[in-house]
């Protein structure tokens, strides 16, 4: 009974995590054994776990081409939409991990999105929703992003974010001195 309860524990915390809009990072569910067992007694969930840390859209539209009904059976889902725009959001915080400059032509392939007007909104979309922080330089037709949620938070993104700290305690060390500096000059 007990193994039944985490199983079910382990279905419903991954539904629910895929199908909150504010959640972009999914990876440390991975590291829980309930889900890791996910693999063996409903693998399709595990699967779509798997594409939402790592995968991209097009990953997403084959797997539910192959699994037509696995979105309204098994994840209880009446709005496709919503995980498409999800799975959308993921794709392009995976483009801007890469180059912090992305071409509209290459988004608008990327995320299926061939409607000018729909790709905007769609990025507008994206900022609002916290996935990034970019501005549209429509002379480039580029996307300029300046932050992006994390998919995957590891060993590389802790290292990343001991040096950002690192160098913010330098830079508060360096403004106390020179304000110790001051202080004591002007007595």
């Amino acid at each position: 009974m007990a193994a039944e309860d985490a199983q079910n524990n382990a279905r419903e915390c991954v539904r629910s995590t895929i199908l909150n809009p504010q959640l972009f990072c999914f990876d440390h569910l991975l590291r829980l054994s309930a889900v890791d067992n996910l693999k063996e007694t409903d693998p399709l969930l595990f699967e779509m776990l798997s594409i939402f840390v790592y995968g991209s859209l097009s990953h997403y539209q084959c797997f539910i081409a192959a699994h037509p009904t696995f979105l309204r059976d098994e994840l209880r889902v009446e709005d496709k939409q919503t995980l498409e725009t999800k799975i959308k959001q993921l794709t392009l915080i995976s483009m801007a991990e890469k180059t912090q400059t992305i071409s509209l032509l290459e988004l608008a392939k990327d995320l299926d999105i061939s409607d000018n007007e729909d790709l905007e909104l769609f990025l507008i979309d994206a900022i609002h929703a916290n996935a990034i922080q970019g501005k549209i330089n429509e002379i480039g037709a580029e996307l300029v992003v300046n932050f992006y949620q994390q998919r995957v938070f590891e060993s590389a993104q802790w290292n990343q974010l001991h040096t950002r700290l690192g160098g913010l305690l330098d830079n508060v060390r360096w403004f106390r001195d020179s304000m110790q500096s001051v202080v004591e000059g002007g007595e």
